[in-house]
């Protein structure tokens, strides 16, 4: 989880590439999982950085 945190944060992928990276074989699980873990949808994460991204 902490990686896809790190590629959603810091960079412009697509979230589907990002779920693989991390180690998903499946965008939905991925985002199953990552809003159990952190309490947000990846596509929420990365927003609240591009918000305070200058």
């Amino acid at each position: 989880m902490r990686r896809a945190q790190f590629l959603l944060e810091t960079t412009d992928h697509a979230v589907e590439r990002i779920a693989t990276q991390a180690g998903f074989g499946f965008l939905t699980a991925f985002r199953e999982r990552f809003q159990r873990v952190v309490g947000v949808t990846p596509y929420a994460y990365r927003s609240s950085f591009r918000r305070f991204a200058a």
